[in-house]
């Protein structure tokens, strides 16, 4: 879990360095909010996993991604609350739409 969230972190902290958070985007079919939820999820799931350890260096990536994201304004866009009622089953679809509209 903690290296996951090492280089899940790492990557998007390189895009942000690289091109700036405002040219970020974070696409997904998955529902609004569940990035931002999968987030929270993870991270109180590696402060349980870590509780009691010694090595309290470790860093909560988890909460780092959520704290990057938030502070250099990434944004996160659920094709599927944006195009699921004009489009209904095909998350195909939603997502090009999304795509566009970014582009």
């Amino acid at each position: 879990l903690h290296e996951w969230g090492y280089r899940t972190h790492k990557l998007i902290k390189l895009y942000i360095d690289l091109f700036g958070g405002n040219n970020i985007y974070i696409i997904t079919n998955g529902i609004q909010g569940w990035i931002e939820y999968s987030l929270y999820s993870a991270s109180q799931l590696f402060n349980t996993l870590n509780q009691g350890k010694d090595d309290k260096d470790q860093i909560n990536y988890f909460d780092e991604m959520y704290k990057l994201i938030k502070m250099h304004h990434v944004k996160i866009i659920s094709s599927q609350y944006s195009y699921s009622n004009f489009y209904p089953n095909d998350p195909k679809k939603w997502k090009e739409c999304t795509f566009i509209d970014c582009a």
